[in-house]
């Protein structure tokens, strides 16, 4: 048989290091696209495109008025423009450099000196990709996360190019103090130092708001029934603007609260069959400032009083005190109904 050339070679050893990151790819993407198979009835990422046209942020909770082509290139050239503006500054400070402190400084100022190291190029080229995708293409989804949920590779390159400045930094102090033996480890050791610091400050001021929200909606099922109006047993959702902790506090089904017009969100309670709106006081959209503007479907919202101190444990007072419920009392046939 005829020895392997050299491209044979390079294929035979590209194998293993594309066919493992390729096989943890598919590992993690694979459960996803079942999922939206299943629920959705289409594996393919419709949602996605439309992030791309956002105007705000609760687009990616309309019902009624989902984003358009049209609306988008009439907001104008100004307004678009700004909104590349706001995603830029976002992923660069809240996500790059926010997260990291001063690590993440020391990296992205050496990522010139990074990408002229040509083992990281690769790395260097989907990082760039990523970021201009994230920031030029989808500039307001990008701030509810769709760069901090693909900034992994990134955030490694980030590390590594503030490793190789604190490498050369203390090289040059070496050199400067004459020193013989090797210090190639102080570096690192400097980094994984700052970034304890970042994490012990960081962590618990984070966990503190977990629990506050979970405590929250731990205590809102005892609250609604003794309010006389109960979380749902059969099936129904609740419609909330933090449905995914009421989902996973409570175990109900719970729909996102589009920031839409009081007759629209009924529109959707009616498809739904859900009977109850649950939103915080300080939500930053349209709700429920709007029930007060008398709009109609205005009247379908009758206020829960809410007393969060029942079964609610430990101290702190009230966690529902910012906590609005709202039973929904118009139906398909019923009268009032928008």
């Amino acid at each position: 048989t005829r020895p392997a050339g050299p491209w044979h070679r390079r294929l035979r050893a590209a194998v293993p290091l594309i066919g493992l990151p390729a096989a943890v790819a598919i590992a993690v993407y694979v459960p996803w696209f079942l999922r939206d198979w299943l629920v959705f009835g289409n594996p393919l990422p419709g949602q996605a495109a439309l992030n791309a046209l956002f105007l705000d942020s609760r687009d990616v909770f309309a019902w009624a008025e989902p984003p358009t082509l049209d609306r988008y290139l009439d907001a104008g050239l100004v307004t678009l423009i700004g909104l590349r503006i706001t995603g830029f500054i976002h992923n660069v400070g809240s996500v790059l450099l926010g997260l990291g402190l001063p690590v993440s400084a020391l990296g992205l100022i050496g990522l010139p000196a990074a990408a002229r190291v040509p083992a990281l190029r690769p790395l260097v080229g989907f990082a760039l990709a990523t970021f201009l995708v994230a920031t030029l293409v989808f500039p307001v989804a990008t701030t509810w996360g769709t760069f901090l949920h693909a900034a992994g590779a990134i955030h490694v390159l980030v590390l590594i190019s503030a490793v190789i400045v604190l490498d050369r930094l203390v090289e040059r102090l070496r050199a400067n103090r004459s020193w013989t033996r090797p210090v190639a480890w102080l570096g690192a050791l400097a980094a994984i130092a700052a970034s304890l610091l970042m994490t012990i400050a960081l962590v618990p001021v984070e966990t503190i708001a977990g629990q506050a929200l979970a405590a929250r909606y731990a205590a809102l099922p005892n609250a609604l029934a003794e309010a006389g109006t109960p979380l749902p047993t059969d099936g129904s959702p609740v419609i909330t603007d933090f449905p995914i902790w009421l989902a996973t506090e409570t175990g109900v089904h719970a729909l996102a609260l589009p920031n839409e017009r009081p007759s629209e969100v009924v529109d959707l309670a009616n498809h739904f069959g859900a009977k109850l709106l649950v939103v915080q006081q300080d939500d930053e959209g349209l709700w429920p400032e709007i029930l007060d503007e008398g709009l109609p479907g205005s009247e379908c919202f009758q206020l829960v009083p809410l007393s969060g101190t029942a079964g609610a444990s430990g101290g702190g007072g009230d966690p529902l005190a910012d906590t609005l419920a709202y039973q929904i009392t118009c139906g398909p046939g019923t009268p009032g109904t928008p």
